[in-house]
């Protein structure tokens, strides 16, 4: 850790990642975990001004607007769209530049063997370029997987469709889900960047200041139960690879089989309780969640194709100082094994997701059969919905308050936000568009940000 993590986590200090890797995230840690990020969320509305929390109705305009275009393109929504989304449109969906597209390009080259690869390179190469042709199983690559396609439909409309059901306006949409916070610069709030105890919290890494949607800022959160087993380092410093080669396919490692249900198990715990405690139990959001999760962890497989082709992957090795690039190709691996075993039925059925069109058409029925019943007898009604009620609705939360934390310093004191966002008063040659999200966390080097040519074909 750094000087500065240690004044803040102490000298002992546990991240929530490292207790996932002892198999401790779980029981009150997890307790504790879960409950005091809820509350830092309903600390981060309080600090977020009454005119910056609804703005839903400006990007439901901008929704219509594309729905009504022939052929959308990601690069035409707003700031206030994209940053409302967790930023997870542009930077994924762009249509010359976006990440997916990237991915989708080397996954290609991959197949078609149009790069330079080390032998160490090779079937984590060619397993990926596998995984991304159209209608491919994870049973094709993967020992013991589903035999079954994945609840994932990757088309060119995805993000239309994400974006779209961000901002539903349906009957019983939770009203925070349609709100925005200012995160404090919380960009990358997973668990690997926070100090865990059984009665404490420290989060510990700060980006830049941004206004986002509660789901969104979830997103980041959520995901790290998984990603974070991407990162973890063996003795020597290298990234544990979670795959062993059993004939032409992969298996998780021992480890892994062992260590996967635990964060499973923390994913489901952490999503009812967010479900419950923040989005006033509306079950039709856990689509919403495990999108952005899913989009996230496609997005992360596709920054470690660009780390690796950035550090010369794919090209002659003659005069490449980078050892060892062939970890980025394991890594993306493990990114894209997971948003598609979140995606299967069994997963879908355990996290209790359903697909949005799917509910809608429930919530139709439902009204229907309602307005039948009032019709004929209004007290019949009351009397059924009163049997079928099993519990009170929960307490919404406390709305956003005007009143800021603040340290005092004489009759005078600078609000917390206004010192946080001090920060990053500095000027800088970079647009933020331009400046990964936290996603470099393992690496100090500048993400590549060339403008890739378009691929033809279905893209993500």
């Amino acid at each position: 850790f750094t000087l500065a993590q240690q004044m803040i986590g102490g000298q002992h200090a546990k991240t929530g990642n490292q207790c996932l890797y002892e198999r401790r995230l779980k029981g009150s840690l997890l307790d504790n975990l879960v409950t005091q990020f809820c509350e830092a969320v309903r600390n981060l509305q309080k600090l977020s001004l009454p005119d910056e929390v609804d703005v839903v109705e400006q990007i439901r305009g901008e929704v219509e607007t594309l729905e009504n275009e022939a052929n959308p393109r990601a690069d035409q929504i707003s700031d206030l769209a994209d940053q409302f989304t967790g930023n997870a449109i542009r930077k994924n969906f762009h249509p010359t530049k976006g990440r997916l597209r990237f991915f989708r390009r080397v996954c290609k080259d991959f197949r078609e063997k149009n790069l330079i690869l080390t032998p160490e390179e090779e079937i984590p190469a060619m397993h990926l370029g596998s995984l991304l042709l159209d209608g491919a199983l994870m049973s094709n690559t993967f020992e013991g997987a589903s035999t079954e396609p994945t609840m994932l439909q990757p088309n060119e409309h995805f993000w239309m469709n994400l974006f779209g059901r961000a901002v539903d306006n349906r009957k019983n949409m939770s009203p925070n889900a349609l709100k925005r916070i200012w995160n404090s610069g919380l960009a990358d709030a997973g668990i690997h960047n926070l100090f865990l105890s059984e009665d404490e919290l420290f989060f510990f890494d700060l980006g830049q200041p941004q206004l986002q949607s509660m789901p969104g800022f979830m997103t980041k959160f959520l995901f790290s139960f998984f990603h974070t087993l991407g990162m973890q380092e063996d003795e020597n410093g290298d990234w544990i690879r979670r795959f062993v080669i059993k004939g032409d396919k992969l298996a998780l490692t021992d480890y892994t089989k062992d260590l996967l249900p635990d964060a499973y198990d923390a994913f489901e715990f952490a999503l009812d309780q967010i479900i419950s405690d923040i989005f006033d139990d509306d079950q039709g959001l856990r689509w919403l969640l495990l999108q952005y999760v899913t989009l996230q962890l496609l997005s992360d497989a596709s920054f470690c194709l660009q780390r690796w082709e950035m550090k010369g992957g794919g090209r002659s090795r003659a005069d490449n100082h980078h050892q060892k690039l062939q970890k980025w190709l394991w890594r993306a691996l493990w990114d894209v094994y997971v948003a598609f075993d979140i995606n299967t039925v069994d997963s879908w059925l355990r996290f209790d997701v359903e697909h949005p069109n799917c509910r809608d058409s429930i919530d139709t029925v439902r009204q229907s059969i309602e307005n039948s019943i009032r019709a004929v007898d209004i007290e019949a009604l009351q009397e059924f919905r009163s049997t079928l009620r099993k519990s009170e609705a929960p307490e919404p939360l406390t709305p956003p308050s005007s009143s800021r934390a603040t340290f005092v310093s004489g009759s005078q004191g600078a609000s917390l936000r206004d010192l946080t966002l001090s920060t990053y008063n500095m000027k800088t040659p970079f647009t933020l568009d331009e400046i990964s999200d936290s996603d470099a966390e393992s690496d100090a080097e500048s993400d590549d940000s060339r403008v890739l040519p378009p691929v033809p074909g279905i893209h993500l």
